[in-house]
């Protein structure tokens, strides 16, 4: 769910930076007024589109998207998987890509979204992660998967780790599980042969 988590607090943060000239600016301390106006006439007319996961198809820009994989340290996994109550200990990578075809606009965004998710950081902790950490920034480039003899698309990719730990409480009535299986399974629960028959059937060598 981080992707959803962390593309709800970069449309939130965007709303609110578009509705605050001085803040934005702020963002900027080390770039002269006039850039700064420049930037500031970009971004706050920006119409950004928002997409779960990265696709080789834009149907408008500005865009981003956010895609993650999860992972476990089997070291404390293993500390993790005792008792009733079950625990992952998950780590996330999180790729926050950006893509438009104003070189300036990729370089907006990139700032305003690390200064989004550093401002909303302590709403991640609420939530249940247990950091969440920038971690690196890929040069801004031209996006070859989109670039065409006829128009240029700039990208840039950020990268962030948080974790977080899922727990599963176990069901309040037993749920029964057979073990013996066929090759039949699913099997029908409501039919007692299917019961009888499920052993493990193994091909005759014969």
């Amino acid at each position: 769910m981080i992707d959803l988590h962390i593309l709800h607090a970069i449309s939130n943060g965007i709303k609110a930076y578009q509705g605050n000239q001085a803040a934005f600016e702020g963002l900027f301390p080390e770039l002269g007024q006039n850039l700064r106006t420049k930037y500031w006439n970009k971004f706050s007319v920006s119409d950004v589109s928002f997409t779960k996961g990265f696709s080789r198809k834009i149907e408008k820009t500005p865009a981003i998207s956010v895609a993650y994989e999860e992972a476990s340290s089997m070291n404390e996994q293993l500390l993790s998987n005792g008792g009733r109550n079950k625990q992952l200990f998950l780590s996330l990578e999180s790729r926050i890509k950006i893509c438009d075809k104003d070189y300036d606009l990729t370089r907006i965004l990139h700032r305003v979204i690390q200064s989004v998710l550093l401002l909303f950081k302590n709403g991640f902790l609420q939530n249940g992660y247990l950091n969440f950490d920038f971690v690196s920034s890929e040069a801004l480039e031209n996006d070859e998967g989109y670039t065409s003899s006829d128009e240029i698309y700039y990208a840039r990719e950020l990268s962030y780790n948080a974790q977080r730990i899922l727990e599963v409480q176990p069901f309040s009535d037993e749920v029964e599980v057979f073990w013996q299986l066929n090759l039949n399974i699913p099997f029908d629960y409501n039919d007692a042969d299917s019961i009888v028959e499920n052993v493990l059937a193994v091909p005759s060598t014969e």
